[in-house]
């Protein structure tokens, strides 16, 4: 005699079970490698810049928040007839979340017509580059344009530290084309 055995509908046999996606990985996993990597990564970077430093920016008192800031601005900037005086800027010490802004004034002394390519912000030290915040496209001889360089609510918690930004503007005149150079420091803190 055959064996037949009444199955309970309800009662599904694994083979019988559509198959469940899964994700490649458990989001929990990723999200908690991701905060040991990032994590690693700030006492890397806070154990190699914590040395002495006699820069202007280590040396920098104190502020209040609210307080003015020390900025020292230095040097000029040109390429192809553009010429920024005070393109080197350190804002010195920075109390965190205080904003900052600086506007540099991009001059042609040229005989010619230049034109303003896409602005470029390099992080050299710290992190969070700005949004570039150019003037006019063009400058006609004799005319300028502003540059708003701007982090306007500072820097936060876990992003204290020295910061360093190259910001560089292709010029292009006529028949020649070159890169103009601005720097921006600070010590967020």
């Amino acid at each position: 005699m055959v064996n037949k055995r009444r199955r309970n509908p309800a009662i599904r046999r694994a083979a019988d079970r559509p198959a469940r996606k899964r994700p490649l990985l458990d989001p929990r996993f990723v999200l908690a490698l991701g905060t040991v990597v990032v994590a690693g990564a700030m006492v890397l970077w806070l154990t190699s810049s914590s040395g002495s430093d006699s820069s202007p920016a280590a040396a920098a008192p104190d502020h209040a928040a609210g307080a003015p800031l020390s900025v020292t601005a230095t040097g000029t900037a040109s390429a192809v007839g553009v010429e920024v005086s005070e393109a080197s800027v350190d804002f010195g010490h920075v109390p965190l979340n205080m904003p900052v802004d600086r506007t540099f004034v991009l001059r042609n002394t040229g005989s010619e017509r230049v034109s303003l390519g896409k602005t470029r912000i390099e992080v050299v030290e710290g992190c969070c580059p700005p949004d570039p915040v150019p003037g006019a496209t063009s400058i006609e001889p004799g005319g300028q344009s502003n540059y708003v360089f701007s982090l306007p609510m500072g820097m936060h918690e876990g992003m204290g530290g020295k910061h360093l930004f190259r910001i560089t503007i292709p010029v292009k005149g006529a028949s020649t084309s070159g890169d103009l150079q601005l720097l921006v420091a600070g010590d967020f803190g």
